[in-house]
């Protein structure tokens, strides 16, 4: 019992964690934005796939889709509004 217990609480830990993780989109950034120029480049994805797994990229796959000025780097303003979440009808 106290083992079931022990396991159920390091499970809520794990998870609260990730999730505390996903909800901050400027986090995700800065932590992906590895020269610190204020993009994120395909390059630097591919270099930190941990951290991209928390991301909506990871979710749908798509640079291109947050990329909305086609310059191929994400800015933070476009990697925070691709993080928004979607409104629920």
């Amino acid at each position: 019992m106290k083992r079931t217990i022990v396991s159920v609480f390091v499970f809520a830990l794990v998870a609260g964690a990730a999730l505390a993780q996903h909800s901050d989109p400027r986090s995700s950034f800065t932590r992906l934005d590895a020269d610190g120029n204020g993009y994120v480049s395909q390059e630097e994805l591919k270099a930190q796939p941990r951290v991209v797994r928390d991301t909506s990229l990871y979710a749908y796959g798509s640079f291109e889709l947050a990329d909305v000025n086609d310059d191929e780097q994400l800015s933070e303003a476009e990697f925070s509004a691709f993080e928004e979440p979607l409104p629920v009808e």
